[in-house]
């Protein structure tokens, strides 16, 4: 009875009043109307058909009209809040402002998206694991180092008297692995003067070498050793060497096109000598 009582008091429709009508003829059927007509209505016994079946309809409306005024009534609303829903919560149940039960809570719906995920959606990314790459360092351009080599692995453009080249020449008891030779025999030449020149076709800076005489020579032997650069007759380096001497040269050739090694023989003529006045290791670079 509660449960109907609880499903009237949440609908105040037409039902109700219907429901309130089938009780109301339910009562009115099994009583005959005669309970109510004889508690509030004193009819004669005497009276005929027609008098009591009017006051048994009067009586049937009486009750629908009590009926439908409670079903449609906050009455049976206000009933059903005084026993918990279910029978066990103890909740109570507010009623609303007119004495209705609220409607049922209905699930909120989440709020429509644009298919993108939000701030809040947006998954964590994982700390990049990218380590920073180092700056490297620009080293400023360097020059490039003029070329260098053994005049002994270039091919001399003139010479005039003997000379030659060799791997190894002993002078001064050294061993000079790349050396240039001018040589000098009175029975192939009546001058005193051998010389070669080389090209540096302007690529090199300093020419070293180290003059001596060799160690087969004559011991009264003595050689004037001269540097010309371009032809020139100015010697650019020019000193005397005996045997038994060395001296380190190094003459600046920058710039310089045709480089020439003079070697001038300070000995008596004679025809079976054949001496030879070394550049040990000449270099240009």
């Amino acid at each position: 009875m509660i449960e109907v009582l609880r499903a009237v008091g949440n609908s105040q429709s037409a039902l109700l009043g219907i429901f309130g009508l089938g009780v109301a003829l339910l009562v009115f059927a099994v009583t005959g109307g005669r309970v109510i007509v004889r508690h509030f209505i004193r009819v004669d016994a005497k009276a005929g058909a027609l008098t009591k079946f009017a006051v048994r309809t009067i009586g049937a409306l009486g009750v629908l009209c009590i009926g439908v005024a409670f079903f449609a009534s906050p009455a049976p609303a206000v009933i059903a809040s005084w026993f918990p829903a279910g029978g066990s919560s103890g909740t109570a149940t507010t009623l609303t402002p007119d004495g209705g039960r609220p409607a049922p809570d209905t699930p909120s719906q989440p709020p429509e998206t644009s298919g993108q995920p939000t701030n809040a959606q947006q998954p964590e990314r994982p700390p990049s694991t990218t380590r920073p790459q180092p700056i490297e360092e620009s080293t400023p351009a360097v020059a490039a180092d003029p070329p260098s080599g053994y005049l002994s692995q270039m091919k001399a453009v003139k010479t005039v008297g003997a000379d030659g080249t060799e791997e190894l020449m002993t002078a001064n008891g050294h061993d000079y692995l790349h050396s240039v030779y001018a040589s000098q025999n009175y029975c192939l030449s009546s001058s005193r003067v051998s010389y070669v020149d080389y090209s540096l076709e302007r690529k090199y800076a300093t020419f070293t070498a180290t003059a001596a005489l060799k160690d087969t020579d004559r011991p009264d032997l003595k050689v004037r050793y001269e540097v010309f650069a371009d032809n020139s007759s100015s010697p650019r380096y020019s000193t005397d060497i005996a045997y038994g001497e060395q001296a380190s040269v190094s003459v600046p050739v920058k710039g310089v096109l045709r480089l020439r090694l003079s070697a001038t023989f300070f000995t008596p003529k004679d025809c079976n000598e054949f001496d030879r006045a070394i550049w040990g290791d000449a270099h240009v670079g």
